[in-house]
């Protein structure tokens, strides 16, 4: 693929950049393709799991700029060629996608390597405002429940107010 850059149509001032495919220039070399049909066997078949032949198959992956720039000619080539060719592609894609995965892994490990005592100090710190959090919530209950008890005093205050208002008024009426 190349990138080329133009004008985002609903936007004059911005550019962005565009994805183009390779041009497909090369007619595919089916000798080649022919030599790497016993490698695409084994590992399309009964010993894909086998380590030798998946260690061997995934050296296929240096196919890639090569295979995105064949070109397949449909009145020459017999359909067994493209099954052929179809094979290959499907065995370069899968190691090219192992190793972006073996890439990724290993950027992922050094850069936790790299951030670890950064990791761990922000690990820390987010416990300490955990327990914070925690020691808040638990006071909020306490002052909440300390609520509760003032209301129900005050209902029991008030009832009583308005029971001895009540029997002071009857005594002022005698």
């Amino acid at each position: 693929m190349s990138a080329q850059g133009q004008q985002d149509p609903d936007n004059n001032n911005a550019s962005f950049e565009t994805l183009t495919f390779a041009p497909k220039q090369v007619d595919v070399p089916w000798e080649k393709v022919e030599r790497t049909e016993p490698l695409v066997e084994a590992a399309l078949g009964e010993k894909r799991t086998d380590p030798s032949v998946v260690e061997k198959a995934r050296k296929l992956e240096k196919f890639y700029p090569y295979l995105i720039q064949w070109r397949v000619d449909l009145e020459q080539d017999t359909v067994e060629d493209l099954v052929r060719l179809f094979r290959l592609a499907q065995i370069v894609l899968e190691a090219r996608t192992m190793l972006h995965e073996e890439e990724l892994s290993r950027s992922l490990t050094h850069r936790g390597e790299k951030e670890g005592p950064k990791a761990a100090e922000l690990m820390k710190e987010v416990e300490s405002l955990r327990a914070e959090v925690e020691r808040e919530q638990r006071m909020n209950h306490a002052v909440e429940s300390e609520r509760e008890a003032v209301r129900e005093e005050q209902v029991r205050l008030r009832a009583e107010v308005k029971e001895l208002s009540q029997q002071l008024e009857q005594a002022a009426e005698e």
